[in-house]
């Protein structure tokens, strides 16, 4: 569940050009999180994620 090893990190450049042109996969995960009740072993895996320099998105309020 936890696995990013193909996400494109803030170093990439093209390699997400490079891996749609080699028609290879692009790991995606999506995590939801409840802010009423925060379970740490996500908080930590996400942060391994961060640390390791792989993308993290989340959607705002913003319209």
């Amino acid at each position: 569940m936890w696995k990013a090893e193909k996400t494109p990190t803030k170093n990439s450049g093209n390699e997400v050009a490079k891996a749609i042109k080699s028609e290879a996969t692009i790991n995606s995960l999506m995590i939801k999180i409840n802010p009423q009740k925060l379970d740490k072993n996500v908080i930590q895996k996400v942060a391994k994620i961060i640390k390791r320099g792989r993308l993290i998105a989340f959607p705002t309020e913003t319209v």
